[in-house]
């Protein structure tokens, strides 16, 4: 692809910012293109002093995503909790440990540590680094945080033919899916606020992108698709047999893993 001859970037703030979702509608440009795998949430959430952000802090504040073009639904997960899984799995698999907790910690990467298993004085030591960084104002530390979406379709680098509107929806979470309760309160079952949230969004345009761009003809992408997949195992099996387990294409790649049932539920302890 050329180099662009021309580039701008459009602050979008949400149509709507609710307990249940949030959405963002990127309206249709005639002459630019827009460039789906750049898009940046920006949102600060205040977080008591009696809770531990986990990590994954800004991917855990939603379950799932769907993607809408002129209206019509082009990618959406149906699991719920597939969308913070989906991105805890691609960044483990793509990047390694140093890169993930240094340039992913304004999406909520902070360690390597599973806080609940740490001793009460790692916990101290890990309380205090997962909130470096934040002001704390009111007993409450605040977490300025930045979130490229996950989703396949949207990862994907080749950008949007001019003239073509996109809608991202966003289911909300509890806030126990992405925070650890000390042991002195309960948290409250509504998601956090998302507070200052906006997108920012990058069009670009060239010549040789507007004519392999071309409206008038199909445009085809081919993208690498993950998908999350969970099946309750019986217990006490020495050996199982799972049927069905998936529909469609054979995936390239298989990775399976084991988990209590009551954590996809959420758990603050």
């Amino acid at each position: 692809m050329d180099r662009p001859d021309r580039k701008i970037i459009k602050k979008h703030y949400p149509r709507e910012n609710l307990d249940e979702r949030l959405s963002f509608t990127f309206e249709a440009d005639p002459n630019l293109c827009l460039v789906k795998n750049k898009i940046q949430i920006f949102f600060t959430i205040e977080v008591d002093e009696k809770y531990v952000p986990e990590n994954g802090f800004a991917a855990k504040q939603f379950s799932c995503i769907d993607v809408e073009l002129n209206s019509m639904l082009v990618s959406t997960t149906k699991t719920r909790g597939q969308y913070y899984m989906n991105d805890w799995l691609l960044k483990k698999i793509n990047f390694t440990r140093d890169y993930l907790y240094s340039m992913f910690r304004i999406e909520g990467y902070f360690d390597d540590y599973n806080y609940e298993d740490l001793a009460d004085d790692d916990k101290i030591k890990i309380a205090k680094t997962r909130r470096s960084g934040c002001l704390l104002k009111d007993k409450k530390y605040i977490y300025q945080l930045c979130m490229i979406p996950t989703d396949a379709f949207l990862l994907d680098n080749k950008p949007l033919p001019p003239n073509l509107e996109m809608k991202l929806t966003l289911n909300r979470q509890n806030k126990k899916f992405s925070c650890i309760n000390t042991g002195e309160a309960d948290l409250f079952p509504a998601p956090f606020v998302l507070k200052d949230c906006y997108a920012n969004v990058e069009y670009i345009s060239s010549s040789n992108l507007r004519q392999y761009l071309d409206p008038k003809r199909p445009i085809s992408y081919k993208y690498d698709e993950l998908k999350m997949i969970t099946r309750v195992l019986p217990r006490g099996e020495r050996r199982l047999r799972i049927e069905n387990l998936a529909g469609g294409n054979t995936p390239e790649y298989l990775f399976v893993g084991l988990i209590e049932t009551g954590l996809l539920s959420g758990d603050d302890k």
